[in-house]
């Protein structure tokens, strides 16, 4: 087969005044503007020349189609995986801030009650402190009435 257009003629066409489209940028670059136009590059132009079959290029689009479907699906998955997984790390993390909230409470109190019990022990040895004496006053007032007869005896005339 003989091809009249030229190798770069047939990937990329002469260039055409870009139509002016609202919401659109202008395309910046020649390579933007101009695309080749073989749907794989993988196949050289040489194939089309010779009269290759396009079918072995199509019999795999299927196969591609359903690969970017299963990584699509994957991906969308994985997505799901995600959302669960850091809406179970927030729950988490609540449950860790009032578990953390509780033990900081309960150390409060332990230090309260140690605080309470520290004054309570001190009270009662003041108040065993106090008895000693009580009872030491105790007995000296048992030993004076216990004199007393015999001093009223000895100042009793005869």
């Amino acid at each position: 087969m003989d091809i009249s257009l030229s190798d770069k003629e047939y990937l990329c066409p002469p260039a055409r005044p870009p139509r002016e489209r609202r919401g659109r940028a202008k395309p910046s670059s020649q390579s933007e503007r101009h695309r080749p136009l073989l749907p794989f590059p993988s196949i050289g132009l040489h194939s089309y020349a010779q009269g290759a079959s396009l079918q072995p290029m199509f019999n795999g689009r299927s196969q591609g189609y359903a690969s970017l479907r299963s990584a699509r699906l994957d991906a969308t998955k994985l997505q799901r995986e995600v959302e669960t997984l850091s809406v179970k790390l927030l729950k988490a993390n609540a449950e860790l801030r009032t578990k953390v909230v509780y033990c900081q409470r309960l150390e409060t109190l332990v230090q309260e009650r140690c605080a309470m019990i520290d004054a309570l022990h001190s009270r009662i040895d003041r108040l065993r402190d106090q008895n000693k004496k009580l009872e030491i006053e105790a007995q000296h007032y048992a030993d004076m009435i216990r004199i007393m007869p015999r001093l009223d005896a000895m100042l009793v005339p005869k």
